[in-house]
């Protein structure tokens, strides 16, 4: 494992209540990173799943809910 430039900066926006959202190219360790940030708190999902996909474009507010799932 290797330290990565912007995941302080990540931190520091999850600590402002801020929604993350991390896209690039196939196996270049977002996932890797999302869940090493902080596990027992995030909230993760994939778009390889067929079924969000389809609901996501039916309804992209979907997205938002998800985001903000949890948040008071």
């Amino acid at each position: 494992m290797f330290n990565r430039w912007i995941e302080p900066l990540i931190r520091a926006d999850l600590e402002k209540g801020r929604t993350v959202l991390l896209v690039g190219s196939r196996r270049v360790g977002k996932t890797t990173l999302a869940r090493m940030i902080d596990p027992e708190k995030s909230i993760y999902h994939t778009f390889d799943d067929v079924d969000l996909q389809t609901v996501v474009r039916k309804s992209p507010k979907y997205l938002e809910r998800i985001c903000n799932w949890g948040r008071s």
